[in-house]
């Protein structure tokens, strides 16, 4: 029996480890710790500049770099419609070189000795990469001085930005498929770090807020931003999630973000206005077709008219000699019966009035209309996500039985000649509709 007991031992489970790779990095979770489980392991390429040179008559020389500016290409992205980031490959911030181009050389040769020498703060890499419309083709082992060779055609794309010469770290096609399959991209500002990052779908936004320490952010709305002339002047950490699932937390004023994004627009006002039942003024934009388009309805006014009516007595004359108002002979009496615009009184109309009197029903049909209260005061906003081209925005004539007539609008007396009769006119009951907008036209990038 002691024996037996010596044999057996005491039971113990094997400790749990975990071999799964939620970020899809090739690391497995168990190597990792609580948060980089989660994020990719990438290394990213940092600010890249330096100079391109080759002969054609003489030596010449163009700065070139990767134009990196990590904040301002965090802040572009966050406040463009998503529809506008264009698609470029994955894990590629910072990859493309961009060549200072001032003046236009004649190449002549069939083949180029290029030489590209990095200043000395440039950031590492492993490989330099031509990237035409036929593929990618390595061109140099990363080092502080490269020379490869170009063909004029491959040279003349690259100095002319059809072509691309790209940097490039060591990341095998199966890390950078593995990483897109399990990650979303998650775009990072705050007082202490500008990061890109790629994190796992594993893990809840809420969550990495948590292990990041941030526990109060403010949504992004672009209405907000636009509208709102109370923005708050101090930081806020601002969250934007894109329909792709990427997410965007960016330390910032939410004055500053407006700013950035009505940059994104061409702002103007504008005043269109119906008087006496006639359009007067209207709104023609030019646009691109399938911009985004607000109109932002600073004012509405409708002046409605009532009327009141008297009549008058006038002796004419005629015959020999005769003349109006008893001048001839033959003398008659008439009763001129009049009407005149008694009172005019300022209202708001509602927006299904304003909507029924426009004249481009195209756009009623594209519409959504956004009532907000902004200070106190609701304020409608006409949003077109998807416009059509070359916008206009009238309001319809109003009909011609709805007009009165008013000064003189019948007499007793029927053989009066015209000149005998007071000036009749076409009156509507609506004096004036007039609208101010404030029009926000998103640019064309």
């Amino acid at each position: 029996m002691l024996l037996l007991l010596i044999a057996c031992g005491k039971h113990e489970e094997p400790n749990f480890v975990d071999m799964r790779d939620k970020d899809g990095d090739q690391i497995l979770n168990h190597e990792e710790d609580s948060l980089h489980k989660y994020i990719a392991n990438i290394d990213e390429i940092k600010k890249i500049s330096g100079t391109l040179s080759f002969n054609q008559n003489g030596l010449h020389h163009f700065p070139v770099s990767n134009d990196f500016s990590l904040k301002e290409m965090i802040l572009h992205h966050m406040t463009i419609d998503e529809r506008l980031i264009k698609e470029a490959p994955f894990l590629d911030e910072g990859e493309k070189l961009k060549i200072k181009k001032d003046f236009e050389i004649p190449l002549t040769k069939l083949q180029y000795q290029i030489e590209l020498k990095l200043d000395t703060d440039s950031g590492d890499a492993d490989q330099l990469i031509l990237k035409t419309h036929e593929g990618e083709m390595i061109l140099s082992a990363w080092s502080s001085i490269m020379s490869f060779q170009l063909t004029k055609d491959e040279l003349v794309g690259v100095l002319n930005g059809k072509f691309h010469l790209l940097i490039r770290k060591n990341l095998s096609f199966e890390k950078i498929k593995s990483i897109r399959e399990k990650t979303f991209k998650f775009y990072f500002i705050s007082n202490k770090r500008i990061e890109i990052k790629y994190v796992s779908k594993e893990l809840d936004f809420e969550e990495l807020k948590h292990l990041l320490k941030i526990y109060q952010t403010v949504p992004y709305i672009e209405q907000d931003l636009l509208f709102n002339h109370q923005l708050s002047e101090s930081p806020h950490f601002i969250h934007k999630e894109l329909k792709n699932g990427d997410h965007f937390l960016v330390e910032i004023s939410p004055l500053d973000l407006g700013e950035r994004l009505k940059n994104h627009f061409t702002q103007k006002r504008h005043l269109i206005e119906r008087l006496n039942g006639t359009s007067s003024q209207s709104i023609e934009f030019k646009n691109p077709q399938g911009l985004k388009v607000y109109l932002r309805i600073l004012s509405l006014e409708q002046v409605l008219r009532t009327f009141g009516e008297s009549n008058e007595k006038l002796t004419h004359g005629h015959g020999s000699g005769g003349g109006a108002f008893g001048n001839g002979p033959d003398k008659t009496t008439c009763t001129h019966y009049l009407r005149s615009i008694q009172s005019e009184s300022k209202m708001t109309p509602s927006i299904d009035y304003l909507l029924k009197s426009i004249n481009e029903i195209e756009l009623i049909e594209k519409m959504t209309i956004l009532e907000r209260f902004n200070q106190g005061h609701l304020e409608t906003v006409l949003t077109f996500t998807d416009s059509p081209g070359n916008m206009s925005f009238s309001l319809k004539n109003l009909k011609d039985n709805s007009y009165v007539t008013t000064g003189e609008y019948k007499n007793s007396c029927a053989h009066l000649r015209s000149q005998e009769r007071k000036s009749s006119f076409k009156t509507n009951p609506e004096g004036k509709l007039s609208i101010e907008i404030e029009s926000f036209v998103e640019k064309v990038l």
